[in-house]
């Protein structure tokens, strides 16, 4: 079943602008995001008129990430530790050591010594028939 077509917006695009822009609280915003009123604006306007879109991030600033979920933000060079260390992790785990391709990638035991098989022997008179079928001859095989 096909999604449901979403609904349209009740505002224009400039109708949203011009109500962010007048908001009072839009300076607050802007300063914690470190945006300009309006880029806010344009992002408001955009999500506010295209209802079946969501934004691939979410916004919120160090004290809300504590106040809110509990989360301590990582500083700068904290993730710049990481994501290193992740790429080191990943480097190492891409090299290979070049093996002789003739060597035995895993060992497998020596085969026993003898003919051993679990193959019963053949029905005499169906490999005759097979015999006959594919050389025209009735001898036995």
């Amino acid at each position: 079943m096909p999604d449901p077509k979403p609904p349209k917006p009740k505002l224009t695009a400039d109708e949203v602008r011009k109500i962010v822009l007048d908001d009072p609280n839009t300076a607050k915003i802007v300063e914690q995001l470190g945006i300009t009123a309006e880029e806010l604006a344009e992002d408001v306007a955009y999500y506010a008129t295209n209802p079946g879109v969501t934004p691939d991030y979410q916004v919120i600033s160090d004290k809300g990430l504590l106040e809110k979920y509990g989360i301590v933000a990582p500083k700068e060079q904290d993730i710049v530790n990481t994501f290193n260390k992740e790429l080191e992790i990943h480097t190492i785990s891409e090299k290979t050591d070049y093996r002789d391709p003739k060597e035995k990638l895993v060992a497998m035991p020596d085969a026993p010594e003898g003919k051993v098989s679990d193959e019963k022997p053949a029905d005499p008179k169906l490999q005759a028939e097979l015999k006959k079928k594919l050389t025209g001859k009735g001898d036995k095989i």
